[in-house]
């Protein structure tokens, strides 16, 4: 999986938000700063695609509003390994995301 993650800015006065795509490497040896824009999020590519052929990261939505999420074990208890899930409510109701998934990507938490 490539180590790709999609950071999220807003405007200080507008509250446009704004997404760029770095690589790891990326990260490491630029100044990530924009002018007026405050970065409120930092999503990890998934490694996934969806029947569109569109990237998957961390906090996309679905059409059914799921949430892309990641579990690191703490919800063990549900029978939850560590990885991908699509998930609400707070993990009330998931699905393990996997290659084969027909997820069609429809959004994210902060363009509504």
């Amino acid at each position: 999986m490539e180590n790709k993650f999609r950071y999220v800015y807003q405007h200080e006065e507008t509250g446009r938000i704004v997404m760029k795509i770095y690589y790891l490497e990326q990260i490491e040896y630029k100044d990530l700063y924009l002018p007026r824009y405050n970065l409120i999020a930092r999503d990890q590519f998934t490694g996934f695609h969806d029947i569109d052929g569109k990237e998957v990261y961390e906090n996309d939505t679905d059409k059914d509003n799921y949430i892309v999420s990641y579990c690191n074990g703490e919800n063990e208890g549900l029978g939850m390994s560590v990885g991908w899930y699509l998930q609400r409510d707070n993990f009330e109701s998931w699905a393990e995301l996997s290659s084969d998934c027909k997820l069609k990507i429809t959004g994210n938490i902060y363009e509504k």
